[in-house]
């Protein structure tokens, strides 16, 4: 019989769905307003790396036969 434990960490990992910018600014696109107005806030969406860390656990559990 045999028995593991696993762990995997690693920091500054780049995922990507979280680096999806959901925010957006109306003002910025001619389709949100009939004239074309002038850009007011931070264009939307926009883009930064988000990195965070990755951690993973495992374990396994097992019997093996020889003969």
């Amino acid at each position: 019989m045999f028995l593991s434990y696993t762990f995997l960490y690693t920091n500054n990992v780049v995922r990507p769905g979280n680096q999806i910018n959901r925010n957006i600014n109306p003002t910025q696109g001619v389709a949100f307003s009939a004239p074309p107005a002038s850009l007011q806030g931070a264009a939307q969406p926009s883009f930064k790396f988000t990195s965070t860390d990755f951690w993973a656990q495992g374990i396994n559990v097992g019997v093996a036969f020889r003969f």
